[in-house]
């Protein structure tokens, strides 16, 4: 299955994550940590979860499913348009991440 996510050039800030496809509010657009990966190997946030880029009017929220943090479509978002999340919304143990590790999407 095709990824419906792809990274180019963010207006926001250097690189960042857009959609190929219209995503619906509510849906779930893909994982961005994986906090069991965190307690065995240090390396929890994927390399797509790292791309996310701030903006205060996001589209995106992270939302905890067993010890997964899913990315969620807040609002409907267009084919084309940068996925955003709001940093200061992240959760605390999402946030205090030590951005060397990442595991591949």
């Amino acid at each position: 299955m095709e990824s419906p996510i792809y990274t180019d050039n963010s207006n926001i800030h250097g690189v960042g994550i857009f959609t190929k496809v219209d995503i619906k509010q509510g849906q779930i657009i893909f994982e961005v940590a994986d906090l069991m990966r965190r307690t065995m190997a240090n390396e929890w946030i994927t390399n797509a979860g790292k791309m996310l880029n701030h903006q205060t009017n996001c589209n995106t929220m992270l939302q905890k499913q067993n010890h997964n943090y899913m990315l969620i479509a807040t609002r409907e978002i267009f084919k084309g348009e940068e996925l955003t999340i709001n940093y200061k919304m992240l959760p605390p143990d999402v946030f205090k991440t030590n951005t060397d590790n990442y595991i591949e999407m």
